[in-house]
């Protein structure tokens, strides 16, 4: 089970780091990083039941997703 974990906590730590990187192009793709990341980071927080990293991890998922919405109707490309 601790290997489950670990390896969350590894994708979805890469996954940030590049999305981190796409957003600063900027690129829609950028944020679907940081989503995917963001919900591994969930999962993650709920395996080992920290509250306070879930409802933070819930909280930016909220603000990827407006994130996400805003680029679209900007026109940011994919």
């Amino acid at each position: 089970m601790d290997y489950v974990k670990i390896i969350i906590e590894a994708f979805s730590t890469i996954l940030c780091i590049i999305g981190v990187i796409y957003i600063t192009i900027p690129r829609r793709i950028g944020l679907w990083y940081l989503i995917i990341g963001t919900v591994l980071w969930i999962i993650f927080a709920l395996f080992l039941r920290h509250w306070f990293l879930f409802s933070q991890e819930v909280f930016l998922l909220i603000l990827n997703i407006i994130s996400l919405k805003t680029w679209k109707k900007s026109g940011i490309r994919f």
